[in-house]
């Protein structure tokens, strides 16, 4: 029964959210604009004193590899039906050495998979949309016994101009793991275009998971360097067992977290390639009931730097303060992060720490500290080789902390300008309260083609 319930609670909770999808596709119709390839586009609903650091809308990233998306009303994908495009796919073969993520009985699994990633994008001069949708099907053969699991990515992102000065940008994302947690995503997506670093939540090896966060911002341009942004978000996390051995840490009671934040930035252009902001977010989290909360008061001095086209540096740091709800003592820290993102002609870097209070693939009611490397290296002109490694240190009020890593890497193969193979071995391991060190192996390998297979990493 309880299975039941916990299989009806997600379905509704991914319907919930297609239709918060549907609604918002409604809400913002983009009708198409024929224009005339020789003739400029017109974009008179965009100030003219604004500068280019300040873009009208941020730009969106794939969900597999973090590359822009250029979808102005372009075409991307020679796969392409009116505003739908299939960007790209992939057929593999996957070896997992311990799926069900055991101290002691690792469990092995055999398995075929496949994944494609679909969307759709329409655009005027005055609103967008980019919707991205990634299905990953996977057919895995565990102990005589046969199953067939369907991860799933939602990504969402609007925006519209509502005048001269007042841009309105509005972005869900839903991540479904209904099986054994993260299978092919390495743990940082840079997009080396922008500096932007996506984050995977990969601690929660071998749960069964569904997370959604919604983020709305409505900002004001208030002169040719300056910008205030009204910023609301809502998040939510759900893990579960999957296959009935104790979960990440025994006899914790946290398997649902609501959290919902808001609050206002400051953006400064310092320099033609310099920013700096000043941030404040209030966030109120629940974790399974109302008895069970925090509230978090948090203020950020931010500074965003491109030295050069090809290197970007941003950091963040400022107090917090952890009030509970059950009336233990506050608790105050500090919080920030520091990113860097350097391109070169046939390679790049990324380097990340953060200290926050989000979701990492556990749910905890405290903070926790982040390292994320990534670097890729392009040899000849068919042959890419990527390495990376994730580190978590996810602490609790009550408990002593969890620690995990994520080591990866990878090699990718031309075979043609759209054609390619490729070869990943990850390595997980996590160890916590009364929950001895415990690792897994995963290995892939297959076939994928893509309508962006150039390896460009100077920009």
């Amino acid at each position: 029964m309880r299975n039941q319930r916990e299989e009806r609670k997600t379905t509704r909770v991914i319907c919930g959210a297609a239709v918060c999808l549907a609604a918002l596709l409604l809400a913002f119709p983009c009708a198409a604009q024929s224009q005339d390839n020789s003739t400029p586009q017109d974009n008179s609903t965009t100030p003219q004193q604004q500068p280019d650091s300040f873009p009208n809308h941020p730009v969106t990233s794939t969900l597999d590899t973090g590359q822009t998306i250029d979808t102005d009303n372009k075409v991307i994908s020679a796969l392409r039906v009116g505003h739908w495009s299939l960007v790209d796919f992939d057929v593999f073969y996957a070896f997992d050495s311990n799926y069900t993520f055991s101290p002691t009985n690792p469990s092995i699994s055999n398995a075929m998979a496949a994944r494609a990633l679909v969307l759709y994008s329409r655009q005027n001069g005055d609103s967008g949309i980019d919707f991205q949708y990634l299905p990953y099907l996977l057919a895995s053969q565990q102990l005589q016994q046969r199953s067939i699991f369907l991860d799933q990515q939602l990504d969402l992102h609007i925006y519209r101009n509502l005048n001269a000065h007042w841009i309105l940008n509005l972005d869900e994302r839903l991540r479904y793991e209904p099986s054994s947690g993260t299978l092919f995503d390495p743990s940082i997506i840079p997009n080396y275009t922008t500096g932007d670093i996506f984050q995977t939540p990969f601690l929660a090896t071998g749960q069964k998971s569904l997370q959604n966060s919604v983020t709305a911002a409505l900002t004001d341009t208030l002169s040719a360097r300056d910008t205030v942004t009204f910023h609301a978000q809502y998040e939510y996390a759900d893990v579960t067992n999957a296959f009935g051995t104790p979960n990440l840490p025994p006899g914790q009671d946290f398997h649902t977290d609501n959290t919902i934040a808001g609050g206002v930035s400051w953006n400064h252009r310092w320099h033609e390639t310099v920013q700096i902001g000043v941030s404040y977010t209030f966030a109120r989290q629940i974790l399974g009931g109302p008895s069970e909360d925090q509230e978090y008061n948090s203020l950020l001095f931010t500074y965003n730097q491109r030295i050069r086209p090809t290197l970007v540096v941003r950091f963040s740091i400022g107090p917090s303060i952890q009030i509970h709800g059950n009336g233990a003592p506050s608790g105050k820290t500090l919080v920030g992060s520091a990113d860097l993102v350097k391109t070169f002609r046939s390679s790049a870097l990324t380097l990340n720490f953060s200290r926050d209070y989000g979701f990492t693939g556990v749910i905890s009611d405290s903070y926790h500290d982040r390292y994320d490397a990534s670097y890729d290296q392009e040899i000849g002109r068919r042959l890419v080789v990527s390495a990376g490694i994730g580190y978590i240190q996810q602490a609790y009020v009550a408990l002593p902390e969890i620690d995990g890593r994520d080591v990866w890497g990878r090699v990718d193969y031309d075979l043609t300008s759209r054609w390619g193979i490729f070869a990943q071995l990850m390595n997980s391991a996590a160890a916590g309260p009364a929950q001895p060190y415990t690792a897994r192996n995963f290995l892939s390998a297959g076939v994928l083609w893509s309508s962006q297979r150039k390896h460009q990493f100077q920009q």
